[in-house]
C-alpha cells in the first residue's frame, strides 16, 4: 500500500482542519453515489 484515502464533506471545517492537520494533501473533489460531493484528500506513505 503506498498510501490512505479520505474525503469529508465541504462543510465539515474541523475534519478538513485534523486531516491537514495529520498530513494529507488536498487532492480534489469526489462524486458519491448520491451525487453529493465530497473533497478527497490522500496521505503518501514511504
Amino acid at each position: 500500500m503506498n498510501g490512505c484515502r479520505i474525503d469529508t464533506h465541504p462543510d465539515n471545517k474541523k475534519m478538513q482542519g485534523l486531516i491537514l492537520k495529520c498530513g494529507f494533501e488536498y487532492c480534489g473533489l469526489v462524486h458519491v453515489a448520491n451525487h453529493a460531493l465530497r473533497w478527497g484528500y490522500e496521505r503518501k506513505c514511504v
